[in-house]
């Protein structure tokens, strides 16, 4: 969800929600954004919003949406919670909000944090769902879990009233009610129906597991409530697994050595921007399966920014396997199985470790590989956290005198030699120059092509930094020309120059222009091409939505057509030609034969009692059987017509 935060802790007292870096104002307009099926914005629509995200390793809070890997702004874990700091704010005209408190902030001590989103639904969630994950954390840990918010255990906070703005305002705003149950509808318990059976073992030896999945068809009125879980599961092939055997062979064989081949974690490229983002390949022991004589090693994508260090198996956010912040990071040390390209990545919290191995990449060993990320980590740990501020002492104004005159003395010395250097220097120096030129064009064109797929953060940060560095070497410009304006004699040596140079900076203002135009016309196919397979895609989704809920209702409709329970009374007795007719044709209009099978006075008792009672009801369909026997043995009458009479009776025929 969309919602606003701020943390507070023994150093840190904001007054004012988080502004997120990523918002552009003015890039687009809030109201054309297009939103996802859960009616979310795919677009960040307020300057101090964030997409936060709740798993079980904590609350993630993220710039966007879009590139859900390197977009982390920053990281709540679940272990430093405390479970007894649960606090409900109230409704402003900021969100709905509360408070939840913390043993760690940012490694800046104890603290909160304060969340806030657009209404109270969706505080409500996330409260719950925090609170539960919280107490399960907890629970696991052998300590008391915290106590549910009441009434029932769904979060719910009591009306009360509170200031309409966050920070001091006039008006009051109510919390909702919670939902009211209609009670109006039968009794009737909830039943189970089977969608799955029970799949294959998980593993052939040693103990796996097998599913089973339910469907409940909920109570009525006050009817009990299904007992169980929808997903069933048990234990399967719990027999030891046998250790091979090998047999050596006496005749000596030559084996060729092993050629070992790693494709790509992800089809992500590896990248490094210094103090913003380093993303990699490498493996991760996986000390938790125990049932191996030697833990095994996965590979893994590792994405380290400035405040997070992740570990993930594939391109999602949902394959995270381990998160810690680089401020709480305890110092890098080498694993004991393998010291050479192992290392060991932890922080304070009890039991949670991750052990990562170098990859050979490039011309780097597995070796070499571990010792450049722990040079990394510690330079984002150290060098990226706050900016390194110089402070000059107080000079004297006749020393920083002097030191202005020595420095444009040497300035001018400096432009002199520059253009007795610029007037030895021919023309072909130019056109290799347009000729390098162009081929950085190509080269950019070709970049673009491979870069094609990247996110919009990436790109929007390149062209800050682009402006970045135009705007210094603008102001070194102005200051170089300055200092050349004063040196420069032969005015007409340097207007031609200058009239030649402008020339070539017209060439390359021309390729520039071309490149740019080839990109835009590259990117706004691949956009279209994005947009078709994104629409495909979901038509798809739809059509399996919807034979999906075609196919449980028919199975409900089954189940309660087999439930179906009538009145035998109906069935009984003698019944008049016109009570036959009425009866069937009210009641099997759908089938001609059935129709004409239940007017018969023969069988319109055994009709009526499979009518009235569903398949699943054959005790019922019996005990109405037998009140349709009472009738059987034929006699003549007296014209000479059969007539049925009851077993009592005596049969003769005159």
């Amino acid at each position: 969800s969309w919602g606003r935060f701020y943390e507070t802790s023994q150093n840190r007292h904001p007054e004012v929600f988080k502004t997120n870096p990523a918002w552009l104002p003015g890039a687009y307009d809030v109201d054309d954004i297009s939103k996802d099926k859960d009616g979310h914005e795919t677009q960040i629509p307020e300057a101090t919003l964030f997409w936060m995200i709740l798993t079980e390793e904590g609350i993630h809070v993220l710039r966007s949406r879009e590139d859900k890997l390197q977009d982390t702004f920053s990281f709540m874990p679940l272990e430093f919670i405390k479970s007894n700091e649960f606090k409900d704010l109230g409704t402003f005209s900021e969100g709905a909000c509360f408070r939840i408190g913390a043993t760690s902030v940012a490694g800046d001590g104890e603290g909160s944090w304060t969340m806030c989103f657009r209404n109270d639904t969706e505080k409500y969630e996330w409260f719950n769902f925090i609170k539960k994950l919280k107490a399960t954390n907890v629970a696991e840990s052998g300590t008391p879990a915290v106590e549910e918010t009441e009434p029932g255990s769904t979060a719910y906070f009591p009306p009360h009233q509170v200031d309409s703005s966050f920070y001091g305002g006039s008006g009051i705003s109510d919390s909702p009610e919670p939902p009211t149950v209609d009670d109006g509808a039968p009794d009737r318990d909830g039943r189970w129906i089977v969608l799955q059976t029970w799949s294959t073992c998980s593993l052939a030896c040693g103990g796996g597991t097998q599913t089973m999945q339910r469907l409940c068809i909920p109570a009525q009125g006050k009817g009990n409530p299904c007992e169980g879980e929808a997903l069933m599961t048990r234990a399967c092939n719990e027999h030891p697994c046998q250790d091979a055997e090998f047999v050596v062979q006496e005749t000596q064989q030559q084996t060729a050595p092993a050629i070992i081949r790693i494709t790509p974690i992800s089809a992500r490229p590896q990248r490094y921007d210094e103090c913003e983002l380093k993303e990699g390949d490498m493996e991760m022991v996986r000390e938790d399966m125990t049932e191996f004589p030697r833990p095994p090693r996965v590979p893994v994508r590792v994405v380290m920014n400035n405040r997070t260090i992740s570990a993930f198996t594939g391109d999602s956010y949902d394959s995270l396997q381990n998160t810690f912040e680089l401020n709480n990071l305890k110092p890098l040390t080498n694993y004991a199985e393998d010291k050479e390209s192992c290392m060991i990545v932890a922080d304070d919290t009890p039991n949670k470790r991750m052990v990562l191995c170098g990859l050979a990449v490039s011309s780097l060993s597995p070796s070499e590989s571990k010792e450049e990320w722990i040079r990394d980590i510690q330079f984002f740990q150290h060098n990226c956290q706050t900016p390194i501020k110089v402070t000059l002492p107080d000079q004297d104004p006749e020393f920083a005198k002097k030191q202005s005159q020595v420095a444009m003395e040497y300035l001018e010395d400096r432009a002199h030699d520059d253009m007795e250097k610029e007037e030895a220097t021919n023309e072909s120096v130019l056109d290799d120059e347009l000729l390098n030129t162009q081929n950085e064009a190509n080269k950019a064109i070709e970049k673009e092509l491979k870069y094609e797929a990247a996110a919009e953060r990436e790109e929007r940060l390149r062209s800050e930094q682009e402006r970045n560095d135009l705007q210094q070497a603008l102001e070194d410009a102005k200051e170089k020309i300055k200092c050349m304006d004063a040196a420069i004699t032969d005015k007409e040596l340097q207007g031609e120059r200058n009239s030649y140079q402008l020339e070539v900076e017209k060439k390359k203002e021309t390729i520039q222009q071309e490149t740019k135009a080839k990109v835009d016309k590259r990117r706004a196919i691949i956009k279209r091409r994005m947009d078709i397979i994104a629409d495909l895609h979901h038509r798809q989704n739809e059509a399996l939505r919807k034979e999906i809920s075609e196919m449980q209702s028919t199975m409900a409709g089954k189940m309660l057509e087999a439930n179906k329970e009538g009145d035998m009374t109906l069935c009984g007795g003698t019944r008049t030609q016109e009570y036959r007719d009425s009866y069937c044709d009210s009641n099997l209009s759908e089938s001609y034969q059935d129709n004409q099978d239940c007017k018969r006075a023969e069988d319109f008792c055994y009709v009526c009692c499979e009518t009235e009672f569903g398949t699943a009801q054959q005790d019922k369909i019996a005990q109405c059987d037998q009140q349709c026997t009472v009738a059987t043995a034929p006699v003549e009458s007296g014209d000479g017509q059969w007539v049925w009479v009851s077993d009592s009776n005596t049969v003769s025929q005159e």
